[in-house]
């Protein structure tokens, strides 16, 4: 393994490298430890400057990342600087740009956006064209977002990724590990779990009338019983089946290295005493390499699905109602629970702000450690279906208040100000440099529906 700074040979100065990515994150990281003293004779003066380029190169040549140091930090207690480095997406994700495009496919969006900041694409899947504007968004979630808008036509999701210098994008879960893990031979440990609390097994549909048109299962045991309202140009049994849930399976694997273990691959594990058994995607992966050794630790998820980004093209108005909130009301002191987690990243299904939190968990999680009694979760379809049975009473849009939750289509967010929201997901990408937990401006967003906490 051949670490490279800025054209020179540093691999027997370093003492480990972790080299991963995240589903949330657009760019890969990779950290290093080097050797370095200011004192010392018998060691080489290595200089680590800021924005330096950074190759890190597997025994076949292959190069794994491409990128620049981030950020470093030395002590005065030892001899190591530990370095952090993100590849060249970190470029697509700061730059912006401004583009109209006329009937173009995404692959093509990505070759003129990337190519606009001097990125080459390299492999990616092609899909219908489409006319779309953007102005001024960074061009990682120009070409994230033209992608999301092929995932809702067909199913297939993608993932955006660096490799051997290039980007490709490839659809997610298409590419499986060639190993298959298991306990005998490179499975060294395995975590897996199972959780039924948020499960819908059933849908009762109403129509604008309030007459109940039929029901949709999914034929779990133990759900709760959802309950959805059509609307106007909208397919209820296509909703309602939306607002069913399944068991939550999550997992977590250390194993032996090998350099396909990456997120947007899949693999294959057969390890029957925790019940890891089956097709799994990985969502995060960390390899580290050390003394001659290569293991990996991953986080892998039973669902294979893009992240929640809004698609949507029209802005909404800016009406905001008041800017203020009724001292120590609930709402209000969930922004404020809120606002202590900024930063904490969007894991999706998660519910608990230390492994991280998708959109309704974050706002579920706010909610609860402010006192207010909500069964379940705080979910787009389940507080636009029935909002009483959380707690909640739909209130008129531009009369929202800071501390009320607020709808879109598949996204749920809390009012934070006068202009702005709280959120995990939706566009934090943009502000953190990954997904998670962020204050946004609320200008150009497509929620058109607000909730307040009443109690229940």
């Amino acid at each position: 393994m051949k670490l490279i700074l800025n054209g020179k040979d540093i691999s027997q100065f370093y003492n480990e490298v972790t080299w991963g990515g995240d589903k949330g994150q657009a760019a890969r990281q990779l950290d290093f430890g080097v050797v370095v003293s200011g004192t010392d004779k018998n060691l080489p003066k290595i200089t680590v400057p800021m924005n330096a380029n950074v190759l890190f190169i597997n025994n076949d040549g292959v190069v794994l990342f491409d990128g620049f140091v981030f950020s470093k930090e030395k002590s005065i207690d030892n001899n190591i600087m530990s370095v952090t480095c993100l590849d060249k997406l970190i470029l697509a994700n700061k730059s912006k740009g401004t583009f109209n495009f006329e009937q173009k496919t995404p692959d093509a969006i990505a070759r003129e956006a990337f190519g606009s900041i001097g990125l080459s694409v390299g492999k990616a899947e092609s899909g219908s064209p489409m006319d779309r504007k953007f102005d001024l968004e960074t061009i990682y979630n120009i070409v994230y977002t033209a992608y999301k808008i092929e995932y809702e036509k067909s199913g297939k999701p993608y993932m955006i990724r660096m490799n051997n210098g290039a980007i490709d994008i490839v659809e997610q879960g298409k590419i499986v590990a060639k190993y298959i893990l298991d306990g005998k031979s490179n499975l060294y440990n395995a975590t897996y779990g199972e959780n039924s609390e948020n499960v819908v097994s059933k849908v009762k549909m109403f129509d604008t009338e309030g007459k109940e048109i039929g029901e949709v299962t999914n034929n779990v045991e133990g759900g709760i019983v959802e309950v959805y309202r059509q609307e106007k140009d909208e397919d209820p049994e296509a909703r309602a089946r939306g607002m069913l849930k399944d068991i939550e399976r999550t997992a977590s694997v250390r194993v032996k290295g090998d350099f396909d273990l990456i997120t947007g691959n899949a693999v294959i594990i057969k390890e029957p005493f925790t019940g890891l058994n089956g097709k799994f995607y990985i969502i995060s992966d960390k390899h580290t390499f050390a003394n001659n050794y290569h293991v990996v630790d991953l986080e892998l998820s039973y669902d294979n699905v893009m992240e929640d980004i809004d698609t949507s093209q029209d802005s909404e108005s800016d009406g905001t109602g008041s800017n203020v909130s009724a001292s120590g009301s609930t709402g209000q002191k969930a922004i404020q629970i809120g606002e202590s987690i900024k930063g904490t990243h969007y894991k999706w299904g998660g519910t608990d702000p230390k492994t991280g939190v998708d959109c309704s968990g974050f706002v579920t999680w706010a909610f609860k450690q402010a006192g207010a009694n909500i069964p379940g979760r705080i979910t787009s379809d389940g507080i636009r279906s029935n909002p009483k049975a959380l707690g909640f009473k739909e209130i008129p849009f531009n009369e929202r208040q800071p501390g009320d939750v607020l709808w879109q289509k598949g996204h749920v967010a809390m009012q934070y100000d006068a202009t702005r929201i709280i959120e995990s997901g939706g566009v934090s990408k943009r502000i953190l440099g990954y997904s998670g937990v962020c204050v946004s401006n609320q200008k150009g967003r497509t929620f058109s529906k607000a909730y307040r906490y009443v109690g229940g």
